[in-house]
């Protein structure tokens, strides 16, 4: 068990049953957690380092994997399809399950199958075998991962691992175990044994070195993903730089235009108040000036009275010039209508004088008293005739 600085470093080698997945080698430190789940973006991208798979029966965060105290333990943290250690799920669905210890050749499963009506699978569940090293994973025996992974696509996965320190006793122990295998046969068979033992050496090599590879471009790419956001902090802390800057410039910018702004105020001011003292001067003069036209509206009164009254009198002249025109036309109508009075007088004074000498003629008869005259209709005739002409002569005299 390697030990840098007080801290506790091994090696988790979590080996799928399915070749659809690719084994996982994951490098615990003590206080770091590393979490199992399927992928949801970039970030997420499955890789042999990461506990990262592309499956549809795993939850976003399915499990966590952690070393403590020499011991490497697991726990299902509220996934939908369980966590299956051995064979026995580790809690119910939704619910988060109790730390649970790995031990070497447990087996492990995350979700379970899915399949479809006619019986055949969908989605598979994620299988693993359980390897642990107690190294970290720099000193680690790449042939040892690939044989691993080597065996596991032969069919043969029951290696056995041994605690071991560093590279050069794992590889002394591989080379004691194959001479110890061999037996003594003849040259041909030895030389033809070394070719074949070499020719799959250089085989494992170079998938040790494209295993490598593969580690190195995912490193790589969690670098790069590092960069970027390096990148984009920097490029923040750069803008708000900028913006800060721009800020300033339109605060001195503001300051200018207030400070313009003051002066226009204060000059507005002044000429408010010229202004003022140009009104005041201006109202004097007006009040001056309406005195003035009283004055002459007086006047102007006066002289018009004194028009009216010139005017008034000729009206009157012509009013009366008028007036006696019409007097005159009028007198004469009621001369006319005298003159015709007077002979209708004349025949009634005519008549009446025929009344009287017959009034005579019967006094001197009969001799009735007066009352009985007056009772008479020729009386009371002769007297109506009499009131009408008095009426109208006294209605000549007035209009005269």
């Amino acid at each position: 068990m390697l030990q840098s600085n007080g801290s506790t470093v091994i090696t988790v080698v979590l080996q799928p049953r399915h070749v659809m997945f690719q084994t996982k080698t994951l490098e615990l430190r003590d206080n770091m957690r590393i979490r199992i789940g399927r992928q949801t973006s970039s970030k997420t991208t499955p890789g042999p380092l990461n506990g990262y798979f592309d499956s549809k029966v795993l939850s976003r965060t399915h499990a966590e994997i952690w070393s403590e105290e020499g011991k490497v333990y697991i726990k299902d943290v509220k996934s939908s399809n369980g966590t299956f250690l051995n064979g026995q799920r580790l809690s119910n669905e939704n619910e988060e399950s109790p730390a649970m210890e790995l031990k070497p050749a447990d087996q492990i499963e995350f979700g379970i199958d899915i399949s479809q009506d006619d019986g055949s699978i969908l989605y598979h569940k994620v299988s693993c075998q359980v390897h642990i090293i107690p190294t970290s994973l720099s000193q680690v025996d790449s042939n040892m991962l690939k044989d691993l992974t080597v065996g596991f696509a032969n069919g043969h996965s029951h290696h056995k691992l041994h605690k071991q320190s560093s590279t050069s006793s794992l590889s002394s122990t591989s080379s004691n175990s194959t001479s110890s295998t061999s037996s003594p046969t003849t040259s041909n068979t030895v030389d033809t044994k070394q070719i074949s033992s070499s020719e799959k050496w250089s085989a494992r090599n170079w998938e040790l070195l494209l295993g490598k590879l593969q580690q190195e471009i995912q490193r790589s790419k969690e670098v790069e993903q590092q960069l970027l956001s390096a990148k984009e902090a920097i490029g923040d802390a750069a803008l708000k730089d900028e913006r800060l800057i721009k800020a300033d410039a339109r605060n001195t910018e503001m300051q200018r235009k207030l400070d313009e702004a003051h002066a226009q105020l204060k000059s507005y001011a002044e000429k408010c108040r010229h202004q003022s003292q140009a009104i005041s001067s201006a109202s004097q003069e007006l009040r001056r000036l309406e005195n003035i036209i009283r004055t002459l509206e007086h006047n102007k009164d006066k002289s018009v009275d004194s028009s009216n009254t010139s005017y008034q009198q000729r009206e009157r002249d012509t009013s009366d010039e008028c007036n006696s025109q019409n007097v005159e036309e009028r007198y004469l109508r009621l001369m006319k209508d005298l003159t015709l009075e007077k002979e209708r007088c004349k025949q009634y004074e005519t008549k009446c004088m025929m009344l009287e000498k017959r009034i005579k003629n019967l006094e001197q008869s009969r001799k009735p008293s007066l009352l009985d005259f007056m009772q008479t209709k020729s009386f009371q005739f002769s007297l109506a005739i009499v009131v009408g002409i008095i009426s109208a002569l006294l209605y000549v005299l007035i209009a005269l």
